[in-house]
């Protein structure tokens, strides 16, 4: 038996970003004025201006996995799922760890 990804909840959490300074992280590609207006001030009520990403899934309440992105930008969750270029490889982990999960279980 194989989990596919359409058999999984998925869930696409973002948190505000509290230990990573974008000053500092940014600063090859953006002016202070630009990471101020575009990342900072928006992120507090915006978490997906400059978060942490969690992608979860569950597959039938019973078995869970989590893959995490820090330091993250974007414009909402359409955006991430979309743009990124990071969901999907994230979501291929989740499922693999599910696989793994439920293998283990049938053993």
């Amino acid at each position: 038996m194989i989990i596919t990804e359409d058999q999984v909840r998925w869930e696409y959490i973002c948190e505000r970003e509290s230990d990573i300074d974008p000053y500092k992280d940014l600063a090859d590609c953006m002016t202070k004025e630009e990471i101020k207006a575009k990342i900072v001030k928006p992120s507090y009520t915006n978490p997906w201006k400059w978060g942490d990403v969690e992608v979860k899934g569950t597959y039938r309440g019973l078995l869970t996995s989590s893959e995490y992105l820090g330091a993250c930008s974007y414009k909402n969750q359409k955006d991430f799922i979309t743009n990124s270029g990071y969901c999907d490889d994230m979501k291929a982990t989740v499922l693999n760890s599910l696989n793994s999960q439920l293998q283990t279980l049938l053993v």
